[in-house]
């Protein structure tokens, strides 16, 4: 018997189709997984970092005494704000921008010596955080691969020096969902202790 392609244009797509039930958009999205997990991993730690300096931002302006410190600030400086909201909102981001060179260990470390707050449940929760970050930081400043100092923090990490990452949806998704947890944890704790406004989740 002839082939559909022999008689219709439009059948050899359609029996093609039945010869390759996963599609071509799915063998697209194969072909571009590494893409897609790196850019799911990098999204999710940038949202985490984010909502550590909002947080932060909000306990400092609702609580401006947190901010107390040996730091000095110019007069020329407070002069220039005409309202005191303004001036807090400014200290709180100057503090916030220089906290956020720390790595999430010394950040971690800060934030219960200065709030009395925890930023992880526990030493487990904070090491795998900042495993994660620590992946984020390889794919968008290494390129997806292995550095020196990544491998020597984690000798038992399986890829080697110079080779790319490669994560799997497992990982992935648990990551990113770990992420979510944390901060769902951390949000509550927060909230509690410094009274902060909630506003309901609209999605």
């Amino acid at each position: 018997p002839l082939l559909p392609t022999e008689c219709d244009p439009d059948k050899q797509v359609a029996y093609e189709a039945t010869l390759d039930p996963v599609g071509p958009a799915v063998r697209t999205l194969r072909q571009h997984t590494d893409f897609i997990f790196d850019t799911a991993i990098t999204r999710s730690v940038d949202n985490y970092l984010s909502y550590i300096s909002d947080l932060l931002a909000s306990i400092f302006t609702t609580r401006p005494d947190t901010m107390r410190s040996s730091e000095q600030v110019k007069f020329e400086t407070v002069l220039s704000f005409t309202e005191m909201s303004e001036l807090v909102g400014f200290l709180a981001e100057t503090k916030v921008d220089r906290l956020g060179y720390s790595n999430i260990r010394e950040l971690s470390k800060t934030i219960k010596n200065q709030l009395g707050i925890k930023l992880h449940a526990d030493d487990l929760e904070c090491d795998r955080v900042y495993e994660i970050v620590a992946l984020r930081n390889l794919i968008v400043h290494n390129r997806s691969r292995v550095d020196r100092r990544f491998k020597r923090e984690r000798p038992e990490y399986p890829t080697e020096i110079g080779h790319r990452i490669r994560l799997d949806f497992d990982q992935c998704f648990d990551d990113t969902n770990f992420l979510a947890e944390s901060v769902a944890q951390l949000d509550l704790r927060v909230v509690d202790k410094f009274n902060l406004t909630t506003f309901p989740n609209k999605d």
